[in-house]
């Protein structure tokens, strides 16, 4: 009997502790990451740090070239993330937040997905550990239509260590060019 009671309670403590938890927050009352603060700030810590930033570019999934950047260039490329719709404001009227906690990876993500399809940030995740709240990560998917040119673009932010850019460009019926620039300044875990 005892050994039954023990087999019980094992089993509601996995199964409930295992599972992953969604919730979709809705509109009223907020307090949203601050995902441009968070950017400016990571650029901030960049500026007081004595790292050397080494990109290295992939085209269309082949070896293309690694060259030391600036913290100018590196802001740069930040920037064109930095728009007026992911201000904090803004940001909170504009996007709807949904969160999941992954407990087999112990993080949390929160989703953030716009209610209009029009504008160039249509999806924001932010990885946060839940125990003290700190960002882990930060990926940010963003469109933008140039004449007859389409450009996607994908921002994965590692707090304090590296991100990666992914651009993906179609002009007219010509194949889609893909180019992946990795900006590594303290990312160990290659």
């Amino acid at each position: 009997m005892y050994k039954l009671f023990v087999l019980v309670c094992f089993v509601f403590i996995v199964s409930n502790g295992c599972k992953n938890k969604s919730a979709k927050v809705k509109k009223g009352p907020v307090n949203y990451i601050d995902v441009t603060s968070y950017i400016k700030g990571q650029l901030a810590y960049l500026d007081t740090v004595p790292f050397a930033f080494l990109k290295t570019t992939l085209k269309d999934s082949v070896y293309g070239d690694s060259v030391f950047i600036t913290k100018q260039q590196l802001n740069e490329i930040a920037g064109k993330f930095l728009i007026p719709e992911l201000e904090k404001s803004k940001f909170e009227e504009l996007y709807n937040e949904t969160s999941f906690m992954d407990a087999s990876i112990n993080t949390i993500t929160l989703t953030y997905q716009p209610e209009d399809a029009a504008l160039p940030v249509q999806r924001v995740d932010v990885y946060a550990n839940p125990e003290n709240g700190e960002i882990k990560k930060i990926y940010i998917i963003r469109n933008e239509v140039k004449g007859d040119s389409v450009i996607h673009q994908q921002l994965l932010w590692k707090h304090n260590k590296s991100c990666t850019l992914i651009t993906t460009k179609r002009k007219g019926d010509a194949p889609e060019i893909n180019i992946s620039e990795k900006i590594n300044w303290n990312d160990t875990e290659e």
